[in-house]
């Protein structure tokens, strides 16, 4: 496994060449903040975060239909950065 701290590492495993600019902010400002803390987790593979991220959507839709909406919001937003964090944590890993 390669360590790799946020400050150091080189844009290629931040994001994709098809990212715009919405969500190439994302991954380069808040998941590039969180995958390297991943690293670290002995056992985590890519499809696991990808799991969490997409329940996290789905409660985040539940949450939206209850009438909650910036809470709803809030929780969709977490998702979507999680999503960027599980692409990252497989380019990284190689895996």
């Amino acid at each position: 496994m390669m360590s790799i701290s946020a400050k150091t590492a080189t844009p290629d495993w931040q994001t994709k060449p098809s990212d715009r600019f919405v969500l190439r902010w994302i991954k380069v400002h808040l998941s590039a903040r969180i995958t390297p803390h991943l690293l670290t987790w002995s056992g985590l593979e890519p499809w696991m975060i990808t799991l969490f991220s997409s329940s996290l959507g789905v409660l985040g839709g539940a949450v939206f239909a209850l009438g909650w909406g910036w809470l709803a919001g809030s929780i969709a937003a977490c998702a979507q950065v999680l999503d960027g964090v599980d692409g990252q944590f497989a380019r990284i890993t190689g895996k």
